[in-house]
């Protein structure tokens, strides 16, 4: 069957015609709302919009993708154009005249304002139908939160943390950034445990340094350069680390304390142990030798033994040396006139 012809024009009361258009193939009533339950009319857009297809499109012709937000398409998506709350209103009212039609079932439960919890009611849901500014009404900030505010929201959530808890508890909080928050009272004392990453979600690297004295997190190679910052004056390091930390990785007290050097010898006889701080040639500076004795030593020690007794004895006691010559050592002065005993036994 021939479609019919286009007549030339359809009447608008009060608003003359319009002309030339393919809808008027199908449609004839441009009076008529536009759906059930919407009051819509075109008489009173015709200004706005002279031809249909600046509002409509092949969406108002086919259903809408499975999911698809409302307004989000065709006619409805033509609307926000203008009814932005600022050219015109945004009020859901203006065309949906049955409120419990567009109203989502949670709503009307008591106390729902209250409750909208966002893991329920994300916030790209409520904008399905509430404009951003409405939600900024209440919550003051824009949501969904922007990259900007994520990135900067902890002096926000400092200065106004009940604001924070409209949505947000405090369990979400620390599972957001990895550690309790707000921080508990102590947790400046035992923050070094925390991972870097974790900190630097929040802290710039400068923050650190403020309070620490120094780059920190330590800089690489720190580990082996750190000894003459820990000894500096106004050294801090006691404000992470404790006592028990610096003896673990060094295997002797530190610092070292009082009289340490009259008895380090034993920690030192590997000499790996001092090395980690102490360059080799400070062992030789301080006791005039090679230390820890080199390959060889015990069998030609003796000479040394006799000119430079009192190098010696900066490590060995005289007990030491009897026990392991088995006579005294040195030899006594008349050790010569009497020494036929002990060499019987060779």
């Amino acid at each position: 069957m021939a479609k019919p012809a286009n007549p030339p024009g359809r009447p608008i009361p009060r608003e003359g015609t319009l002309s030339g258009l393919v809808c008027f193939d199908c449609h004839n009533a441009l009076s008529r709302p536009a759906t059930p339950r919407v009051a819509f009319s075109h008489a009173q857009h015709k200004p706005r919009a002279a031809h249909c297809q600046v509002c409509h499109g092949r969406y108002d012709h086919q259903p809408s993708p499975p999911g698809t937000p409302p307004h989000q398409l065709g006619g409805g998506a033509a609307c926000h154009t203008c009814h932005d709350g600022r050219q015109a209103g945004d009020r859901c009212t203006l065309c949906h005249l049955d409120r419990d039609q567009i109203l989502p079932a949670s709503h009307g439960q008591g106390g729902f304002l209250r409750g909208h919890d966002p893991a329920d009611h994300p916030a790209d849901r409520c904008l399905s139908c509430h404009e951003a500014s409405w939600c900024r009404r209440c919550h003051e900030v824009d949501l969904p939160h922007s990259r900007e505010f994520v990135a900067g929201h902890g002096r926000r959530a400092q200065d106004d943390p009940k604001a924070c808890a409209l949505c947000h508890t405090p369990q979400s909080c620390t599972t957001c950034h990895g550690v309790s928050m707000p921080h508990e009272a102590g947790w400046r004392r035992s923050h070094g445990q925390a991972d870097q990453q974790t900190c630097g979600k929040c802290h710039p690297s400068g923050y650190c340094a403020a309070c620490h004295r120094g780059k920190s997190p330590h800089p690489g190679g720190w580990r082996k350069a750190h000894g003459a910052a820990s000894a500096a004056p106004g050294a801090n390091c006691a404000t992470c680390h404790q006592r028990t930390f610096c003896d673990a990785c060094h295997g002797v007290p530190m610092p070292h304390p009082g009289r340490f050097k009259r008895s380090h010898g034993s920690a030192a006889r590997d000499g790996a142990t001092c090395r980690r701080c102490h360059p080799a040639g400070l062992c030789e500076d301080c006791h005039g030798l090679p230390m820890p004795h080199p390959t060889g030593f015990r069998k030609s020690h003796g000479e040394l033994a006799q000119t430079k007794r009192v190098t010696c004895y900066n490590c060995h006691s005289e007990t030491e040396c009897r026990a392991c010559h088995g006579t005294a050592m040195p030899h006594p002065a008349d050790y010569a006139m009497g020494h036929n005993k002990e060499a019987r036994f060779g």
